[in-house]
């Protein structure tokens, strides 16, 4: 067999490369999301499966190729950590703007941490109330108010 072999589905190609040299494996090389991505088989037949899967992938417009193992197990962890939130408040919120609201906020942080900021602009608020000497029912208003302006801003 001559090598490199191409895979091709539709447009979408990967190249299986013999181990040579010292390198005892066999190389599947494709591109995904404008980057060249490589990985290593022991076997030829476990390269060509997979050049196989990637190639369909990619032909469908999948770009689950484009991740690396650990960025994976992080976006189901995200994912999970989404899911978790929207059965304890009801709110759907897609990773997407989880990540834009967060990074937008983190922006106007200057360094500082996210709860952070959170804590300290409770701790403002309730003490403003204190101040003014409002009774526990005015705080508990307050706190139903705010959590109901957060649920009418179901759009993030």
């Amino acid at each position: 067999m001559r090598f490199p072999v191409t895979i091709r589905h539709r447009t979408s190609t990967a190249k299986i490369y013999a181990p040579g040299g010292k390198f005892k494996y066999y190389r599947v090389a494709y591109t995904t999301a404008g980057k060249r991505r490589m990985q290593t088989f022991a076997t030829y037949s476990a390269a060509k499966v997979a050049a196989e899967r990637i190639v369909r992938d990619a032909a469908n417009g999948s770009q689950a190729a484009a991740f690396s193992a650990s960025q994976s197990r992080d976006a189901l962890a995200a994912l999970q950590s989404l899911e978790s939130f929207r059965q304890s408040t009801g709110r759907a919120v897609s990773l997407l703007a989880a990540v834009r609201e967060f990074v937008e906020a983190a922006g106007k942080l200057h360094g500082r941490s996210l709860d952070e900021a959170v804590t300290g602009y409770l701790r403002k608020c309730l003490r403003g109330l204190k101040r003014t000497k409002r009774s526990a029912p005015t705080i508990q208003m307050f706190h139903r108010s705010h959590s109901q302006h957060s649920t009418n801003n179901q759009d993030v």
